[in-house]
């Protein structure tokens, strides 16, 4: 006679398989996506894509400042407004518009930017004095070729 509880699983082994069976059913990665997020349960985020920038657009005509409007000897800009009530649509805090060699530009600053500190200790903390002042802007570029602003008296 041929003894069938060798092949049969034993309480333990049943046991086992269930386990394996039930992580294998269940979606391992909704814990890892629950993790540190404030939505729970089969909530979804709602979009509201007519409407999503939260800081000041930048006007026509004017462009987002950056280093290939300038040159290594520095230009001399005029600072035309400067606000830190409304983030620019990268959420900088601070927003300078300048003007120089007849073209109107724009730069966001977070507050933690070494070019915003240039800029303080140029012309005081106080950013509604700062408007038709003076400022030498110009690009530095390290040993790499990367390319960044600098501001200066």
């Amino acid at each position: 006679m041929f003894d069938y509880t060798k092949f049969t699983p034993k309480q333990t082994e049943k046991a086992e398989e269930e386990s394996i069976e039930e992580f294998l059913a269940s979606d391992p990665s909704e814990e890892f996506r629950s993790r540190g997020n404030s939505i729970q349960g089969n909530e979804m985020i709602t979009l509201q894509r007519n409407n999503t920038t939260t800081g000041t657009s930048t006007p026509k005509g004017v462009q987002f400042l950056r280093p290939m409007h300038v040159t290594p000897e520095g230009v001399k800009a005029i600072i035309v407004k400067a606000t830190a009530d409304k983030p620019d649509n990268f959420g900088n805090p601070v927003v300078v518009d300048f003007s120089f060699n007849g073209g109107k530009y724009r730069k966001g600053f977070k507050l933690t930017s070494d070019n915003l500190a240039s800029i303080v200790d140029i012309h005081g903390a106080d950013e509604s004095k700062w408007a038709k002042k003076p400022i030498m802007i110009a690009k530095s570029v390290d040993d790499d070729g990367g390319e960044r602003l600098v501001f200066r008296k």
